[in-house]
């Protein structure tokens, strides 16, 4: 990647954080991590646990968090995601309860969709 690349993915994940704090949640390096992941074509959760180090609790947590599931913040508290990146349905090759992971929507290096 070159700077100007380097730039507009720095600004993607800037605006991503921003759109986070303000709907009440902290945005991690894992979810940005997993969001990457997934966009590199990894679509299950064993998948995304062996390339990222993760165990299954965090990784879920991350795709809840992409997906706008509601994502649990302690005892009886819970707060829905404004995001919806990433979506899951029963895995089209694997035996259930695998489940498929990938992006909702893809975009152009320079944001176009």
């Amino acid at each position: 990647m070159d700077a100007a690349e380097c730039a507009a993915l720095a600004a993607r994940f800037r605006a991503m954080r921003e759109v986070a704090k303000a709907a009440g949640h902290n945005l991690k390096s894992r979810d940005v991590e997993v969001l990457l992941w997934v966009a590199a074509g990894r679509d299950t959760y064993r998948e995304l646990m062996a390339a990222s180090g993760m165990g299954l609790h965090a990784v879920q947590r991350s795709v809840f968090l992409l997906s706008g599931r509601a994502v649990n913040l302690g005892p009886g508290k819970t707060r829905n995601s404004p995001f919806r990146l990433v979506d899951t349905r029963p895995h089209p090759h694997l035996p259930y309860p695998e489940r498929q992971i990938f992006l909702t929507q893809t975009t152009t290096p320079n944001g176009n969709h």
